[in-house]
């Protein structure tokens, strides 16, 4: 296990912290693919506006991916 920082991100110049979690690599994961959806979900003004979410670990360096919605 290790921490995690997320953040919603467009990768250019917008960046939103959603936390910094104790987890191993698979839940690092399926905890970004689950907030990703509940985001979405919640917020649907949101689509196809290049937003991720972003597993950072502990030394700051960008381990997971997950867009918003479809990348196109």
């Amino acid at each position: 296990m290790q921490q995690y920082s997320f953040s919603v991100t467009d990768l250019t110049n917008f960046d939103s912290s959603a936390g910094s979690f104790e987890l191993t690599d698979a839940e690092a994961i399926e905890f970004g693919k689950e907030y990703a959806a509940k985001l979405l979900d919640a917020q649907p003004e949101i689509r196809n506006q290049g937003l991720c979410v972003v597993a950072f670990d502990q030394s700051g360096h960008a381990r997971f991916i997950q867009p918003i919605d479809t990348v196109h």
